[in-house]
């Protein structure tokens, strides 16, 4: 099981979008402008996208979201956190998400 989380993390936490993947890969700077819209239709798109983010990270036993934990809280989270990034300009928006979501909520 160790061996299996390792690998999803890498995934999770490694990944960059593939040249010429634009438009199929989100990057950290669009989810961030599309998280910060003041459109109903975004702020939905981004609840759902971090709720997808909270489940493939606590499903992959990378991250313990407290119970009670809205997805705005974590879209805001997200907000806060992600242009101190190093990887910020580079990096996939949900390898960003979850990596946050998981230095946030670390399973104890």
């Amino acid at each position: 099981m160790t061996l299996a989380r390792a690998l999803v993390a890498i995934c999770f936490f490694s990944l960059a979008p593939p040249k010429g993947g634009a438009d199929v890969v989100l990057d950290a700077p669009s989810l961030l402008d599309a998280c910060t819209r003041a459109d109903m239709h975004w702020i939905d798109f981004c609840n759902g996208y971090f709720q997808a983010v909270a489940d493939a990270t606590v499903s992959a036993g990378l991250a313990c979201v407290p119970a009670g934990t809205s997805r705005t809280q974590l879209v805001e989270m997200f907000e806060r956190r992600a242009v101190d990034a190093t990887d910020f300009s580079t990096v996939a928006g949900f390898a960003l998400a979850s990596r946050i979501l998981a230095g946030t909520f670390p399973c104890q």
